[in-house]
Parts: structure tokens; C-alpha cells; sequence
């Protein structure tokens, strides 16, 4: 907002009278675990699953803090915690050393791919949108734009990597639903996979930021 920086990244929702942006990629929650840890051999898992486990978490002042452990509670499970942390990275080194699990997003886990954790989907999730941001209005050089394009490409492998975790998590669904009534497993869904879900989000957020953007301009 300060104009001190050109371009940064962010997560969706922002002030569409402020900033612009570009879609980056989409990630929901994950749980990071040693490779010999016993959800290695679950599909997803699941808020109950997590009775008994010790929890490396992120500090209570972050959103995602409260979405996790308000999910756990409603399950029944009260947290274990052994840590908390105020900077992404800094569990990756309990989880890896076998202290315990965590919970994050695709984007963030796949960061932690050095240090050989393993991460599978989690249920209850959120869904979050990162966005590369710049200050409405502005002028792009060719230096910016060339900026902004190589941000774009280092996410695309990301994005590429959603289709695997959406595929697990709608397995595991699909699952659920077949087992709740009576065995049927018939997919309903016109949607191949959970990202054309995800890009169609992404349209309908735009078109309605942009909209919102034009209807309430500062005076």
C-alpha cells in the first residue's frame, strides 16, 4: 500500500480498491508427518484421527491456528500441543525429527520437500487462493512484468501438483458418500477434477472483486 514494494504475494481475500493481482494457485490443508508415521498409510486424514497425536502448530494470533483447532474441538479432540510457531518453516524441523505432526497447506508443505515429510490431505479443510499483488492502477515496466511472469512460473508447478492431493482428497470422499448410502459410489460431480472446481472459483472471485471494485470507489 506504501509503494515500497513492487509486487508481492499474498492470499485472497483483499481490497479490490487497493490492489490488483494474478492468480498464483489454490492449496488446502495438509498434514505433515515423519515418513514412519502411521497416517503413511492413510488416503486422508480425518479430525478424529488426530486423538492422541502431539501438534506442532502455528501461534494462536494466525487465522489458520484457530480454523484447525476449532475443526479438532468440534470433533471432539482437544489439541496436543508440544510447540508453537510464529514463522512458517520452523516445524518442519520438529516434524522431521519425529516430535509430532502439523498441519498446513499444499503450498507451504511442499517447501518442507528437503526434509523428506510426507503430507497428506486433511479434513475438515480450508481452501486458500495465493495471488501475486501490486497496487491498483500501476504502471507495469518491462522489468516488473518480466517480475511478475517469472512468480507466475515458479508457481506453476504448484498448480500442476494440486490435481494429486485434489484426487486423493475426492477419493477419499467419494468414499464417504458411497459408505453413507449403502455402498453407492457414483460420481455426480460434472467436474473431472477438484482444480477446474478451484479455477472456476478463481473466475468467480475475480469477476466479483473487479465488480465490487467498480461499485465502491473511494471519494
Amino acid at each position: 500500500m506504501a509503494g515500497r514494494a513492487d509486487l508481492g504475494i499474498s492470499r485472497l481475500p483483499l481490497d479490490p480498491r487497493l490492489f490488483e493481482w494474478a492468480p498464483l494457485g489454490s492449496a488446502q490443508n495438509v498434514c505433515i508427518f515423519h515418513p514412519d508415521h502411521r497416517f503413511s498409510k492413510q488416503a486422508c486424514i480425518e479430525a478424529h484421527d488426530l486423538a492422541g497425536e502431539t501438534i506442532v502448530d502455528i501461534d494462536p494470533q494466525f487465522a489458520a491456528h484457530q480454523m484447525n483447532f476449532n475443526a479438532l474441538r468440534f470433533a471432539g479432540v482437544e489439541p496436543d500441543i508440544l510447540v508453537e510457531f510464529d514463522c512458517n518453516g520452523h516445524e518442519a524441523g520438529y516434524v522431521s525429527a519425529g516430535l509430532g505432526i502439523s498441519i498446513t497447506n499444499e503450498i507451504i508443505a511442499r517447501e518442507y520437500e528437503a526434509f523428506n515429510l510426507q503430507a497428506k490431505p486433511v479434513e475438515p479443510s480450508a481452501l486458500y487462493h495465493y495471488v501475486a499483488i501490486w497496487q491498483k492502477g500501476r504502471t507495469f515496466s518491462n522489468a516488473l512484468s518480466v517480475s511478475l511472469e517469472a512468480i507466475i512460473a515458479a508457481f506453476s508447478p504448484l498448480r500442476k501438483g494440486e490435481i494429486s492431493q485434489r484426487a486423493a482428497r475426492e477419493r477419499h470422499q467419494a468414499a464417504k458418500r458411497g459408505a453413507c448410502a449403502g455402498g453407492r459410489t457414483g460420481n455426480s460431480s460434472r467436474f473431472q477434477t477438484a482444480l477446474e472446481l478451484s479455477e472456476l472459483l478463481w473466475k468467480m472471485m475475480s469477476e466479483v472483486a473487479y465488480e465490487f471494485g467498480a461499485i465502491h470507489q473511494p471519494v
